[in-house]
């Protein structure tokens, strides 16, 4: 392959990826050394009266106070009377007391760094961020690739590049 072309996709996709490379060398630190990062939770906690008894009731006492339940949150939340929400780096739980037609609402954010966390462990993410993800992790493969194939063409150096390349693969299966 042509030496310019290599580079001109070695670089583009390695602007294309930056972002989510640094975002993931930063949640690597913070998740190797959590006591450094770790931040209070904020707790909110809301009751919320319902009308009557009735499960329409609950399901539009909860659409009044912007939540929007799927069919199958909706069966849980109905049947168990609790169900619980988790989005990356935040927790919604619902607890309904048929008694007292009241429904409580506990939200619960961890913060930026636990949200961080969490999409680097694709934890509690979209289908979308799992999609990205893959994709991102694709080219980061090609841009490894591309990079090495581009230090290997200078002969003055590749020596030592193999050498680099070699203790970094030592380094790796040692550790594991």
């Amino acid at each position: 392959m042509n030496s310019q072309l290599l580079r001109k996709i070695h670089i583009y996709l390695s602007l294309i990826c930056f972002s989510f490379l640094f975002l993931f060398c930063f949640t690597a630190i913070t998740l190797n050394h959590p006591t450094m990062f770790s931040t209070e939770a904020t707790i909110e906690q809301q009751h919320i009266s319902v009308i009557s008894g009735k499960p329409d009731a609950f399901i539009t006492a909860l659409a009044l106070n912007d939540i929007q339940l799927s069919d199958s949150q909706t069966a849980q939340l109905l049947d168990n009377s609790e169900l619980t929400i988790a989005t990356a780096g935040k927790r919604i739980d619902l607890y309904i007391d048929y008694e007292n037609n009241l429904i409580e609402l506990i939200n619960t954010d961890f913060g930026l760094i636990a949200m961080l966390n969490e999409l680097h462990q694709n934890r509690h993410t979209p289908a979308m961020w799992t999609l990205i993800s893959d994709a991102i992790a694709a080219i980061i493969m090609l841009i490894c690739i591309s990079g090495t194939w581009l230090s290997l063409k200078h002969k003055a150096q590749r020596k030592r590049y193999l050498y680099l390349l070699a203790a970094s693969a030592v380094a790796l299966i040692t550790m594991a």
